[in-house]
């Protein structure tokens, strides 16, 4: 675990968890809801392939793009959730793999 303080409260400090992992091309939690989340960031690791998100297990990324459901996270990129404590899912391209690392801050 990682302890970071913010602004001049020093007597509340934020703890921020870390991890990675695989997603794949069906559904895959990558980090269950947290009701004391305040942010979480969410890197695609992956240097070619894109992958979807979403706060269930219904995003899509098809082949062809036609029926693709969630957030969409390009490689190398990232994105900051600032207001999501719910479970968030995400899913890669038929037959692909791809790795994510997130940090969450909760109080």
């Amino acid at each position: 675990m990682v302890y970071s303080i913010l602004g001049d409260d020093q007597s509340a400090p934020n703890i921020g968890n870390y991890g990675s992992g695989s997603v794949t091309d069906t559904a895959t939690l990558i980090r269950a809801a947290n009701p004391d989340r305040k942010s979480i960031i969410i890197l695609n690791e992956d240097t070619v392939n894109e992958i979807r998100i979403g706060d269930d297990n219904s995003v899509k990324n098809d082949a062809d793009g036609s029926a693709d459901e969630g957030l969409k996270i390009g490689p190398g990129a990232s994105v900051t959730l600032e207001t999501t404590r719910g479970d968030i899912y995400g899913i890669a391209r038929a037959g692909q793999t791809v790795i994510v690392s997130y940090y969450e801050e909760a109080d």
